[in-house]
C-alpha cells in the first residue's frame, strides 16, 4: 500500500502511518532541540596540554638531526594513558622515547621525539605532527563500567621547507595601523626558498580604499632597501614614510617583491587616525511622562583605547530659547575604531511635546566635538505588548495547534479503523 507517497508493509494501513506521523515529527524535533542544548550549554574543558615545541620551521639539509623534548600536562582529576604518536610524510624520520605515558591527577610527564632527514628530500614543504591523545581512564569507572565522553588531542607542528631550485623568494608584509603625522613603517619580511642567492627588492604602493566625492585618490608610492640574501635566509625590507599628507580612515598598501627577473605580490590593509571621537546621532524621538532611554552613537578615529569619554546633553525649548533640562553619560573607555553608544536616560514628566534643540557636547581626552540634533517628545503611545506577553501568547496558540493536530490524527485513525473493521465484516459475510 502507498501512503503519503510511502510504501507500507503488509501489516501497516494508512490511517496508522497518518496518526503516526505528527508525532514521530514531534518527538524527532524535541531530541534535536535537546541535543542543540546539550552541544552549546556543556562546557569544552582541555584536559590535555603539552609544553615545548609547538611550531617549528626548519631549512632541510641532509642528515639534519633535531631533538624536541616536550611535555605532557594533564588536567584531569583522574589518572590517565596519553598515546604518542608521529603523523605527516616526516614520521617516518622520527623516533619517539615513548609511545605512551601515564599521568597521575593534575599531573605531567615528558618525551623525546628525535628527527633525523634523509640525504634528499622533495622540493617544498613537508610537515611531521607530534601529537598526544587521551586514552581510557584507569580505574576511574564504578563496578568496572567504562566511560563514556570525548577524548582531547593536542599536536605540535614541525615544518622542514626543501629549497626549490633556481631562485625563489617570498615574504610576509607585517604592517600595523597608525597615527595621523607618526613615522610609519611598513616591512616585507623576505625569505629565499631557492637554492640560488638573490638580490631582493620591494615597491609598495599605499592609497586609501574609499574616495570622498570631489576628492582625488593620493597615491603613495615606496620603495624598500635592496639586500642580497642567500639560500635559506630572512630579511626585512623597509619603507618608512610619514602619514601627515593621508587622510584619516582605511588604506591599502600593495607591496610586489622584486627578485632578479621575477616578482610576487601581496597586499594589506590599515588605518590611519586621529585623536578624535565624531557624534553619529542621538535618539530622536522620546515619549512624553515617561523615563526614557537616550543613545549618544560615537565612533572613535583613534588607533588606541580613549579613556573617560562622555557626552553632556543641553535639552532646549526653542520656544522659550531656554534650556529645558542637562544630562550627561557615565564616562567609559572607547575601543580603537569603535562604534558605541553612550547612554543616558530623561524623565520627560511635565514637559510638552514638541521639538526640542539638543546641544551635544563629547569630552574626551582635553577635547571635545560638539553637534546639535532635533529632538521631539511624543504623546505616550497605547500600551503595548512586551515581549514576555507575546512569548506567552505564542506558546498557548503552539499548545492549542498541537492539541487540534493530535486530535485530528485521533480521529483519522479511529476512521481508519473503523473502515477496516467494516470492510473486514464485509468480506466475513
Amino acid at each position: 500500500m502507498i501512503c503519503n507517497g510511502k510504501k507500507l508493509g503488509r501489516k501497516e494501513n494508512c490511517a496508522n502511518f497518518v496518526s503516526k506521523a505528527p508525532i514521530l515529527r514531534f518527538v524527532f524535533l524535541l531530541s534535536a532541540l535537546v541535543l542543540l542544548s546539550v552541544l552549546f550549554f556543556v562546557p569544552c574543558v582541555l584536559a590535555v596540554g603539552m609544553a615545548g615545541t609547538t611550531m617549528d620551521f626548519v631549512f632541510f639539509e641532509p642528515g639534519l638531526t633535531r631533538v624536541y623534548q616536550q611535555t605532557v600536562v594533564s588536567n584531569t582529576d583522574k589518572p590517565m594513558d596519553h598515546l604518542i604518536s608521529v603523523r605527516g610524510d616526516l614520521a617516518q624520520y622520527f623516533t619517539l622515547s615513548t609511545d605512551k605515558i601515564n599521568l597521575p591527577p593534575e599531573g605531567q610527564g615528558s618525551f623525546t621525539a628525535t628527527m633525523k632527514l634523509p640525504d634528499y628530500l622533495e622540493p617544498g614543504r613537508h610537515s611531521a605532527s607530534l601529537c598526544v591523545l587521551e586514552s581510557q581512564t584507569r580505574g576511574a569507572g564504578t563496578g568496572g563500567g567504562a566511560n563514556i565522553g570525548t577524548r582531547t588531542e593536542v599536536c605540535a607542528t614541525i615544518v622542514v621547507f626543501s629549497p626549490i631550485p633556481g631562485k625563489h623568494a617570498d615574504f610576509v608584509l607585517n604592517t600595523r595601523d597608525f597615527a595621523k603625522n607618526e613615522n610609519a613603517t611598513i616591512v616585507m619580511s623576505t625569505t629565499n626558498y631557492g637554492t640560488e642567492t638573490v638580490n631582493v627588492q620591494g615597491i609598495i604602493e599605499v592609497f586609501p580604499t574609499e574616495v570622498q566625492p570631489g576628492k582625488e585618490r593620493k597615491l603613495l608610492r615606496l620603495t624598500t632597501n635592496q639586500e642580497i640574501l642567500e639560500k635559506g635566509k630572512t630579511v626585512d625590507l623597509v619603507a618608512s614614510f610619514n602619514t601627515s599628507e593621508m587622510d584619516i580612515g582605511e588604506h591599502i598598501a600593495v607591496a610586489t617583491l622584486h627578485f632578479e627577473d621575477n616578482s610576487t605580490t601581496k597586499n594589506a590593509t590599515f588605518k590611519i587616525g586621529e585623536l578624535e571621537i565624531e557624534i553619529l546621532g542621538i535618539t530622536k524621538r522620546l515619549e512624553k511622562n515617561k523615563p526614557n532611554k537616550i543613545n549618544v552613537k560615537v565612533k572613535s578615529l583613534w588607533n588606541a583605547p580613549i579613556k573617560e569619554v562622555y557626552a553632556s546633553v543641553d535639552i532646549i525649548d526653542p520656544k522659550r530659547n531656554a534650556v529645558t533640562t542637562s544630562i550627561a553619560t557615565p564616562p567609559i573607555t572607547l575601543k580603537a575604531w569603535e562604534t558605541t553608544d553612550l547612554v543616558t536616560y530623561w524623565d520627560t514628566t511635565g514637559v510638552s511635546a514638541g521639538d526640542y534643540i539638543a546641544n551635544i557636547t563629547l569630552h574626551y581626552s582635553g577635547k571635545t566635538s560638539s553637534k546639535t540634533e532635533t529632538i521631539s517628545i511624543t504623546e505616550a503611545a497605547s500600551a503595548s505588548l512586551s515581549s514576555n506577553t507575546i512569548l506567552i501568547i505564542a506558546l498557548i496558540i503552539l499548545i492549542i495547534l498541537v492539541i487540534i493536530l493530535l486530535l485530528r490524527t485521533r480521529n483519522i485513525a479511529a476512521r481508519g479503523t473503523r473502515r477496516n473493521s467494516n470492510s473486514k465484516i464485509k468480506k466475513h459475510k
